[in-house]
Order: C-alpha cells, then sequence, then structure tokens
C-alpha cells in the first residue's frame, strides 16, 4: 500500500524475562507482593485461577483485574461477564472448556501500575503452562500488558486478532487480544469486535494465495507500493493467484485490469500510481474508475457494512482479520517502517502480493453485506478525492500578517499574565493549569463553584468567563488562552502543511472523508476546514490571476436583530466578524443554548418575504430557515420561510429590548448589585421586609415582570417567574454590573425552550421584494436568535428533515382555522371554548403533552401548576390526566408523532435504521442492566436516549449529505463537459499541479460548496452552479420521491468569507 513518507519506527526497550513461580509463592513473605501493596486493601488476596471440573483446555480468558472475581470468584457474574457466557455458549463453549485467571491475584483500587501487573504476571505465565490451553485469550489492556510485559499502552483495534507471542524465562506461548469484560457490559460495539474474536478462534487458518497471473478477471484486487516520488511495484489476485510486478511491468497487468471490475482498499491512491506510471492500455478503463464506476473500494464498503469499528478498525488488516483466521503477514515490514524504499525487495513484493489477495477477500466477506448506494458513494469519494488534489491556495502575506497578529497578541497576552501573577507573589508562571487554579484560587480568592473529575477546582474558560468582568485577572487568563489556540492551531499547526508550488506559492491540500461521520455527515482533517476561524478562512485564496472564491449561504434583513452574549440585542448589520452571539445547536432534540460566534458577514440583495408572527415581524431572504415545530417530543424542523404557513409555531426566546437608561432602571440596578443574586435558574433580589424590598417589586412588575416572593427566615427574596428570555430581559434591561457577567448561569448548558416559554405563532408571509437588501450572518453554530426566533444560517438538512418527516395531521388544526386550540378543543370537548378557560388551558397542555411526548405524571404537573385540578387528590388527578391523554391522542391524533414513534419502536426493536437511500445506521444496545444497578442503569438510559435520537436525526442527516455528495458529482461533471475535458485527463493536470483553467471545486463544509473561479468565468460558473445545485440529477434518479425544491445563494470574494 502508498505512504507518506518516512517514520521513526520505536523500538521496545528491552524487558527482563517474566520467571515462573509457582501459585503458592503468592504471600505475604514474597518480595514483589509487599512492594506491590494490592493486598493490603484486597478481601480475599491471592486469588487462584478458576478450573471447571474435567476442564477440557480448550479455552483459558486472562482478565483483567479481579473486580467481581474477587467477590463471587466467577467471571461471569456481572454484565459484562454474563455477556461474555452467553457469547461463548452461543459459538458451541461448555463450562468445561473454559478457564479463567485474573491478570491481578488481589484487587486493584484503580488501574494498576506496570509493577503490580510484572509482580502477578509469574503467576499468570504458571497458569498457562500449567492448563496448556488450545488458546489463551487475553481480556483487555491490563491483561494485553502482563502478557507482553510492556508497559506500552496499544489500541485493542490494532491487536485483536493477531497471534501474539509471550516469551518468558524458559518457554513460550502464544495468545490473542479481545476486549476487557467491562466493555462488553457497557460497549454494544466491543460486543460485536468481541464476536468476530470469539468466532475465529474456531475458523481454519486461511492459507495464502498461489504465486501466479490470475485466472478469474471479474473482480481484481489491485495494490501498489510507492513514494511520493516514484512507483515501486502493483500486485493483481483473483483470491486463488496474485503476482507482483515491477512498476515498468505493469503494463502486463493491463489485459487483465481493464475488463475487470478493480478492487483496493483506499483505492484513490492506487488508481493515482496506476496513472504516475503511464501504464498503456487502461485509458478507456481508468475514465470509468475515475468516476467511481467498475471499482470497489473496501474501505468504503467497510463502513457501509459497519461504521462502528472505531479507530483503527477500518485498515485493511483489521478488517481482514475481522473475517478470516489468518498470519499478520505485515509484520516484517512494518518492522522496519512505513517507507517501502527500505523494505528488501522480496519482503517489499509478498506484502503489495498479499495486499492485493487481502483487498479481493475483504470484498468477498464484504459484498452481500453492504447497506447503502454503492455507486453514488464511491464517486461521491473520487470527486472528494480530486478535490484534495485542488486544494486551496494560501496569501502568504496574509497569513504572515495573521501570524504576527496572532504572536504580538499571544505574547502581549503572556508578559500580562506574568506581571500580573507577580503581584500576587507567584514568582514564576508559565501558565499552567495548576498555576492558574493558585492564581484565581488561592490568591483572588475565586468561589470554587465547580470541580473536574479528579476533585479538583474547575480552571475551564467556562468557568472562567463567569469572573472576567469582576477581575481583570480572570480576562488576561482568557485572552492567553484564546491567543494560543490561535498560534498553535492555526499558526503553527496550519504552516507545518503549508506546500510551496513551483511559482513559489503556498498550497494546502483539502482532505475530506467520504464516510467519516456516523452521523451520515462528511468530515475534513488535516485540517478541519470546517471548523475554520473567519480570521483564518481569509488567507485562502483563488489560484488564478484575478480569480475569486465563491460559497453559499442564507440571509436577513440588516435591521434584523441578533441576540449578542452581553444581552445587546444588535441589528444584523451592526455585527462584526468574531462577535458573540447566543445560539443552539444544529440538530437534537432538546438543543441547549450555547455561546457562538460570528464568522462572516455579507451584503447580498435577493428576494425578501416579511415573515409575521403573534410577538412581531422580521424581514428575510425567501429561503432563510427557521426552527418550527413539528408533531412529536422535542421535535422540530427546519423550513425555509417560503415554506412556512400561517399556524406553524417558531420556538420563541425573549422580546427583544432596549437597556434602560432612567434614574428608577439605575435604581433598581443598584439594588440589583447590592443584594441580588444569579443562579443557574434564576435572577433574584433578597432583602429585609420594608420600603427597599416593596420598592424592587413594584418597579419589577412597572416593567411587565411576573415575580415571585417567598420568605427563608426573616428574609423576603424576589425572583423572576418565567422562560429564561425573561430573566435575560431584567439583565438586558438593567444591566447591573456585578450580575451581568453571570448571566451565562442562566442560558448556557440549559435548553432553549420547555414549558414555560410559548413560541411565536405565524400568522402571514407576505412578499416584500424581489429584489431587496439581506445580511447574510455566518455563525460557528449556523444558528442565531433573530427577533426573538431560532433562526438557522444553512439550509439544506431542515429541508431533508422535512422530507423525511413528511406531513402532520395536527398542522391542519393550525393552518386551516384562525386558532388550532379552539378547534381541537371543539371536536375534543364536544363544544366551543373560549381562551382563558379551564378547556383551553387543558388544550394547550395536551397538545403540547403530545408533541413532547410527555407521559401523565408530567402533564398533570403542567395544568395543576396552572391551576386545573381534575380531582383534588393529587394521584387521582394524575390518573384523570392519563386517561384524559390517551382518548386525546385516540380520538383525534393516533397517527401523531408518527416518524418520532415509528423511528424509535424500530430502532429498539431492530438495533439500526435506514435512510432514504438505504444506507444503514447500525445502533445497538448493550445489555440492560438490573435496575437495583443505579448506577449502570443509568448510563444504560442515557445510552438508550442517544440511540433513539441517533435514530430520528441520522436519516436527515444522511439524506442532506446524499445531496450535497450528488451536487459535487454532478456539478464536476457539467464542467468537465463545459470544458472539454476527461476525468483522465482533469484529473492527471490536478496531480501534476497542472491547474485547469475552469472552476474547480475545493471545499465542502456541511452544505456549502467553495469554488475557485478563474476571472472572467463568475457568471457562467454561478447560473451552472445553481442549476446543477438545485436539480440534483443524480441524486433525483437514485431517489425519484425526492421532489423538494432546492435553491442556492452565491457569494465571491477575493478570498474566503470575504466579499
Amino acid at each position: 500500500m502508498p505512504t507518506l513518507g518516512p517514520k521513526k519506527v520505536s523500538q521496545p526497550k528491552f524487558q527482563k524475562p517474566i520467571q515462573i513461580e509457582k501459585l503458592s509463592q503468592g504471600n505475604l513473605s514474597r518480595d514483589l507482593c509487599l512492594k506491590c501493596g494490592l493486598h493490603s486493601s484486597c478481601r480475599t488476596p491471592f486469588l487462584q485461577p478458576l478450573v471447571p471440573d474435567g476442564y477440557t483446555g480448550k479455552l483459558l480468558l486472562i482478565g483483567d483485574a479481579p473486580y467481581e472475581f474477587e467477590r463471587t470468584n466467577s467471571p461471569f457474574s456481572s454484565l459484562g461477564g454474563q455477556t461474555l457466557k452467553n457469547i461463548l455458549q452461543e459459538e458451541g463453549y461448555n463450562r468445561s472448556d473454559i478457564a479463567y485467571m485474573p491478570t491481578l491475584r488481589c484487587r486493584p483500587a484503580k488501574t494498576p501500575s506496570m509493577a503490580q501487573i510484572r509482580a502477578c504476571a509469574p503467576f499468570v505465565y504458571r497458569a498457562v503452562t500449567l492448563l496448556n490451553a488450545k488458546h489463551v485469550l487475553a481480556l483487555g489492556p491490563v491483561a494485553s500488558k502482563s502478557l507482553s510485559n510492556s508497559g506500552k499502552s496499544q489500541p485493542i483495534a490494532r491487536l485483536r486478532g493477531r497471534e501474539k507471542v509471550c516469551t518468558y524465562d524458559g518457554g513460550k506461548f502464544t495468545y490473542y487480544v479481545t476486549s476487557s469484560l467491562s466493555q462488553l457490559g457497557t460497549s454494544p460495539n466491543e460486543l460485536a469486535r468481541f464476536r468476530e474474536d470469539i468466532a475465529r478462534l474456531a475458523l481454519a487458518v486461511l492459507a495464502y494465495p498461489k504465486t501466479g497471473i490470475p485466472r478469474n478477471n471479474v473482480y481484481l484486487g489491485f495494490d501498489t507500493e510507492y513514494t511520493p516520488e516514484k512507483v515501486l511495484c502493483g500486485a493483481v489476485s483473483d483470491g486463488t493467484h496474485a503476482r507482483t510486478v515491477e512498476a515498468s511491468q505493469l503494463g502486463k497487468l493491463a489485459p487483465l485490469l481493464s475488463k475487470a471490475t478493480i478492487v483496493g482498499h483506499n483505492l484513490p491512491v492506487d488508481l493515482d500510481a496506476l496513472i504516475k506510471a503511464k501504464v498503456p492500455g487502461l485509458k478507456f478503463a481508468m475514465e470509468q474508475w475515475l468516476q467511481g464506476r467498475k471499482q470497489r473500494d473496501t474501505l468504503l464498503l467497510a463502513k457501509l457494512v459497519d461504521e462502528n469499528r472505531g479507530k483503527g478498525g477500518y485498515t485493511l488488516e483489521s478488517l481482514l482479520l475481522a473475517e478470516y483466521n489468518v498470519a499478520d503477514y505485515k509484520a516484517p515490514t512494518e518492522s522496519l517502517g512505513p517507507d517501502p524504499t527500505l523494505w528488501p525487495v522480496p519482503l517489499r513484493d509478498e506484502r503489495c502480493r498479499l495486499d492485493a489477495w487481502a483487498t479481493l477477500k475483504v470484498y468477498e466477506a464484504h459484498q452481500d453485506r453492504t447497506r447503502g448506494p454503492e455507486e453514488i458513494t464511491h464517486a461521491i469519494s473520487m470527486t472528494l478525492y480530486r478535490m484534495r488534489h485542488a486544494g486551496i491556495y494560501v496569501d502568504i502575506h496574509r497569513y504572515r500578517k495573521m501570524k504576527t497578529e496572532v504572536y504580538a497578541e499571544e505574547a502581549a497576552a503572556r508578559k500580562k499574565l506574568v506581571r500580573i501573577a507577580a503581584k500576587h507573589g507567584m514568582k514564576t508562571f508559565t501558565a499552567k493549569d495548576a498555576e492558574i487554579r493558585e492564581l484565581i484560587y488561592a490568591k483572588l480568592g475565586l468561589e470554587i463553584e465547580t470541580r473536574t473529575k479528579g476533585g479538583l477546582p474547575s480552571a475551564s474558560v467556562k468557568v472562567l468567563k463567569e469572573f472576567k468582568n469582576e477581575y481583570p485577572e480572570v480576562q488576561a487568563i482568557l485572552d492567553l488562552s484564546k491567543a494560543d489556540k490561535l498560534k498553535t492551531t492555526y499558526c503553527d499547526g496550519l504552516e507545518a502543511k503549508f506546500q510551496r508550488q513551483p511559482d513559489g506559492r503556498f498550497w494546502l491540500p483539502v482532505y475530506i472523508n467520504a464516510l467519516a461521520a456516523k452521523t451520515g455527515r462528511r468530515n475534513s482533517a488535516g485540517p478541519n476546514f470546517q471548523n475554520q476561524p473567519v480570521r483564518v478562512r481569509q488567507i485562502f485564496v483563488s489560484r488564478f490571476k484575478g480569480g475569486t472564491i465563491a460559497d453559499n449561504d442564507y440571509c436577513v434583513d440588516p435591521k434584523a436583530r441578533v441576540l449578542c452574549s452581553d444581552l445587546i440585542w444588535r441589528p444584523a448589520q451592526a455585527l462584526v466578524i468574531g462577535q458573540e452571539i447566543i445560539a443552539f445547536p444544529e440538530t437534537g432534540s432538546k438543543r441547549k443554548m450555547c455561546k457562538a460566534t460570528v464568522t462572516s458577514i455579507k451584503s447580498l440583495t435577493r428576494p425578501t418575504l416579511r415573515l409575521v408572527t403573534d410577538r412581531g415581524s422580521v424581514v428575510v431572504s425567501q429561503e432563510h430557515r427557521w426552527l418550527v415545530k413539528a408533531s412529536g417530543k422535542h421535535l422540530y424542523d427546519w423550513k425555509e420561510t417560503r415554506n412556512i404557513q400561517p399556524g406553524d409555531y417558531i420556538p420563541f426566546y425573549a422580546e427583544p429590548w432596549e437597556a434602560e437608561r432612567s434614574h428608577e432602571a439605575g435604581y433598581l440596578a443598584g439594588l440589583l448589585d447590592g443584594e441580588g443574586w444569579v443562579t443557574g435558574g434564576n435572577v433574584g433580589f433578597a432583602q429585609n421586609p420594608g420600603t427597599v424590598l416593596e420598592e424592587y417589586k413594584a418597579g419589577l412588575l412597572r416593567r411587565g415582570f411576573n415575580v415571585r416572593q417567598y420568605s427563608t427566615n426573616k428574609v423576603q427574596t424576589i425572583c423572576t417567574n418565567g422562560p429564561v428570555g425573561e430573566k435575560l430581559r431584567l439583565l438586558g434591561t438593567l444591566r447591573p454590573k456585578r450580575l451581568l457577567p453571570k448571566a451565562s448561569k442562566l442560558w448556557e448548558g440549559v435548553q432553549g425552550w420547555g414549558k414555560h416559554s410559548f413560541p411565536a405563532k405565524v400568522l402571514a408571509v407576505q412578499v416584500v421584494s424581489k429584489q431587496g437588501d439581506v445580511i447574510a450572518v455566518g455563525t460557528s453554530t449556523n444558528t442565531l436568535i433573530v427577533e426573538g426566533m431560532f433562526s438557522h444560517n444553512s439550509k439544506l438538512e431542515p429541508i431533508a428533515g422535512g422530507w423525511v418527516t413528511g406531513e402532520h395531521r395536527l398542522t391542519e388544526y393550525f393552518t386551516k382555522y384562525p386558532n388550532g386550540y379552539i378547534k381541537i378543543g371543539k371536536d375534543f370537548f364536544r363544544k366551543d371554548i373560549e381562551p382563558k378557560t379551564k378547556e383551553y388551558t387543558m388544550m394547550k397542555s395536551l397538545v403540547l403533552a403530545i408533541l413532547y411526548n410527555k407521559k401523565k405524571w408530567s402533564l398533570a404537573d403542567d395544568i395543576w401548576a396552572q391551576g386545573v385540578k381534575l380531582d383534588s387528590n393529587y394521584e387521582k388527578h394524575t390518573d384523570e390526566a392519563g386517561k384524559l391523554l390517551e382518548r386525546f391522542l385516540s380520538e383525534l391524533f393516533p397517527g401523531v408523532k408518527a416518524y418520532h414513534r415509528r423511528q424509535e419502536d424500530f430502532v429498539l426493536r431492530r438495533g439500526y435504521v435506514d435512510n432514504a437511500v438505504g444506507q444503514r445506521r447500525r445502533l445497538p444496545l448493550p445489555p440492560e442492566p438490573m435496575r437495583s444497578d443505579k448506577f449502570a442503569y443509568k448510563i444504560y438510559m442515557r445510552f438508550k436516549a442517544h440511540v433513539i435520537n441517533q435514530a430520528i436525526n441520522y436519516p436527515i442527516q444522511s439524506l442532506a449529505s446524499y445531496v450535497t455528495g450528488s451536487a459535487l458529482i454532478d456539478l464536476e461533471r457539467a464542467l468537465l463537459r463545459q470544458f472539454k475535458y476527461s476525468y483522465v485527463d482533469f484529473h492527471t493536470a490536478l496531480m501534476d499541479k497542472r491547474w485547469p483553467m475552469m472552476p474547480l471545486l475545493c471545499i465542502e463544509v456541511h452544505d456549502d460548496i467553495v469554488m475557485d473561479i478563474p476571472k472572467g468565468m463568475e457568471k457562467k460558473t454561478k447560473e451552472v452552479t445553481h442549476e446543477i445545485m438545485e436539480t440534483v440529477p443524480t441524486l433525483r434518479k437514485l431517489l425519484p420521491a425526492f421532489d423538494t425544491p432546492l435553491s442556492v445563494d452565491t457569494n465571491m470574494g477575493a478570498t474566503w468569507g470575504v466579499k
């Protein structure tokens, strides 16, 4: 396989061989046992191996640490142990076939040290030699360290399936490594890998292929070995025969390859090698392969078979060993390093030959198990690979200017913080975590509000931001943290990846993984372009003289107000790049509010609409999207403004406010600064009964706040009732200097809407202008709060979501009638109802209950709190609420929450969900623990909630990914036709950095396709881009039912992100 260049291979340090000792020697008189010390805290020290009567010698398990084993003398009593027992029984093992030896004979309180592991190793090795089992299986990293006699940790994925040899003083034995018992009890993905490991033990050893020319050319495994400078050799295999040839002889393989469906692992790099070697007779076949046709990439297929293998689980050898019992043939070359020019030629040729064979064997194992559209997936992968070749150019002058500024900012911030520390008696200060804790807690005396998992006072950015306005020292720490991030990640880290081109300019490759993210989305790495700050994006420019960089965004009225993190509502046109705003996650059910930054500001002209709600109105582009309430618990869809209907509901956060400058406002702010407080849920003011308390209360009531008063001992406290937005309005209008910095406690990490918030009801959507001025606001979360409502600045995923979830009956009540609650109430109670009545209150609560999948006790709480009591006895009231809810659903809305319920039921029964194009997301649950084990059961329920959430989100996100993927391959095809390039010529030109004078696809960021366009081609490129991205012909051919209209906005500028 191709390599990335030379890399130093570290050699393991020599360890003194373990000398076997009898089990009886483990006692308090043994020197190693005294030094280990675990016996002193162990209830039953010096445990013996568990060997059943009539032991057959089939399997010996070396356990991690004797946690449950110490208590029960059985490895099968824990949840993981029960799972282990079941799997072994399924694979045909009886109890008499299995012996068990713990790695440590005394139970540790925490992860044991290597010295403690070595102290017990003589006994483990003794048990292995005495029991002489056919297979020895090490369960987890501690057991692996014991048998390897090495403290160096290796991922289990790099060990499983590979026969290992344990050498000790006087002998050796072989063993395998698999998951630990604790992983089996909590990780369903590890459970699948463990099943593979157990099943492999029973498989016959797979023989290597014969050396020779393949005789079957329907599917051919193919591999190359090359360096960046030259191709060394290539190999083909039909599964029974395999042959390697030198690079100069690859033409001999052309007759075979040209007629075959070629199979490779990370195949694009091997196609590069064929092109670089200039193999004759392959141009027609290569034209097909470069479009993703007549080829299969086992790296992609493996992820369509199982996307849960984790890091290291998708290497060719890992995939081969998951399916077959075969010797690890790569060890001889891996020990020599990754540079194939340093390998002896026979070893190099044999590795290449077996790689070609292994690739085909993996394909044979996977070909009938893939779940997803293989053709379009391979086509997208090839286009993304060409985008890697195209890359993007760096304006080195902009970069150096940014670097100089960042270095200066970091140095100034560090120097300032060192001076501050010195004033507090800290003579040496390097900004380490321990020093920062000492400064803020010991020297400044800040109150410890949160701690780390290790029990230390937290010095996280989130904690520090609460005190930044009160303590200049804290702000200095934050300034240094921000500057250091820019310096290390986006200066030093990014610069290391720059590549100087022959013309002296600098260039950066773009790596986008076709199937990397489990959500169904794609991601990028090395560097991650999807999280680049605007300051960094602006260093990327066109490679063409006078060329432009084009991307897409969606827009709002320049005067529309956006809620910033300092509790000021600023017009969109007044925002600046880097501005902190209050935002929320783009996806999820219970979305918690978070800080985001403005990443781009662009002025555009677009058709505009006015969205009129019962909370106000706002002018936006017709494509601008809002979070709109759908049927189901915490279920929301993103909708374009032009598709929103009267009666739709948009979650509403807060009425925009203005800071008050009156005398009374100043007085109230002073009272809050003196005796006020902010907690995670409220703003309060405490005072002894008297005039001051009454004046404060009257001032809040005059401003429309709903207050609650209660007493603690003799002190009276006044709190603000209502949703979080009301509490923010209090701080935002009065702006008390001491409390304002603590406002983030109210909203950060808190769900954005709930039972105390009321959505904005859409009254009308009106046409404003065919060409109106709008502002495109890009944010780090793709979300923002506009005029109090939950808004988006990217549109594709919600469009896919609307199509996936479909329409719901409940919507009809709010589109066909002026007041949906009244009409529902009339149909349910069979009589006219009016607002502000008991029935109307119940109706609103019932609708919310079915939307949020609330249970009877939650509904009972809601209506009881609003003064509606179905019975004076609360328990009977709860039972009546349950009956009411059941009748409401069965009589009026039997299909409500259909999509949510369907996905939840399906995933819990099947352990997977499929998207619209057939790609599967496997979501198995771990074994359910006993409810008496509260901690384990809590973890299980969290995992279950995650599974349900993924089952709902995956079909939406993955379909959106296929929309943009289809746009990429269709747009590339259209551009090649327009400029009369074949795929071979285009791909070769990009490889050689001979940039074709045509628009080039460079980067995909979520729903945004970034292009590099030569001067003079902007208008035509925009037309072609809009036509292709709005029609996505490949996807619509694959999925004819996807008839949702799409629209595109294009922004062009000298650099990425700037018009």
